[in-house]
């Protein structure tokens, strides 16, 4: 898929943003409407051995979720992170409480460029999951994760991903949205099919940061 090249055309834009919306946030969040698939699916993974250690989160895929977290301040800016849309880059466990954690970069405060970077590398690393594999599993009814992105983002390599995009696409390596959150404060988590990848740098859900203007905490993290 040639996000790069997505973005820079206008004929999609508006249809894109629209299905965004509809398939991501309305259907996974709002009507609920496939999401007992989607927490099926999730639940299928956990039991697999090599997901096994990650539980609902497996890095290299993007998820959406509500978020009962604290108060978070950005460059003077107060805000609610209520609604991340998320890729995991690995799991974690609080030394002091002992509270599970994901971590990664929210999508929400990514400009639309940054996010079409982002989803290019990945689907670089991943490009015989995403040319080959994925349409067997597909056809045989079954979901399936890029195990070439599991191995590419294990514990301590997210963030050399996160610096090789840096570098590659000329992006400042302050800004990224990296962000960790409590798994005890999470419901409604729901797994980002792969096909809906390609609508994720259009999706504007500014309902998802409260407190703040979605397009300000954008452009503050671009211009870092």
């Amino acid at each position: 898929m040639n996000y790069l090249g997505l973005i820079k055309d206008d004929s999609i834009e508006s249809r894109y943003t629209k299905l965004a919306y509809e398939t991501i946030v309305k259907d996974l969040l709002e009507d609920n409407k496939h999401g007992i698939a989607r927490a099926r699916d999730l639940e299928f993974w956990e039991g697999e051995e090599v997901y096994k250690r990650y539980g609902l989160f497996v890095p290299g895929n993007f998820y959406v979720f509500r978020y009962a977290g604290p108060e978070v301040e950005q460059n003077g800016l107060k805000w609610h992170d209520r609604v991340p849309i998320m890729l995991a880059l690995g799991v974690g466990k609080d030394k002091d409480s002992g509270k599970k954690y994901v971590y990664g970069v929210n999508f929400n405060l990514l400009t639309v460029p940054m996010r079409a970077a982002l989803l290019q590398e990945l689907d670089t690393i991943g490009r015989s999951f995403f040319e080959d594999q994925l349409f067997r599993d597909l056809a045989k009814g079954k979901v399936s994760f890029s195990q070439q992105l599991v191995k590419a983002l294990q514990p301590d390599e997210g963030l050399k991903f996160l610096s090789v995009v840096t570098r590659k696409y000329k992006i400042s390596q302050k800004s990224w949205a990296f962000r960790k959150y409590y798994v005890d404060k999470i419901t409604r988590c729901r797994l980002i099919d792969t096909w809906q990848w390609k609508y994720l740098p259009f999706l504007d859900y500014s309902q998802g940061v409260r407190g703040a203007q979605l397009a300000k905490i954008q452009k503050d993290n671009i211009n870092k």
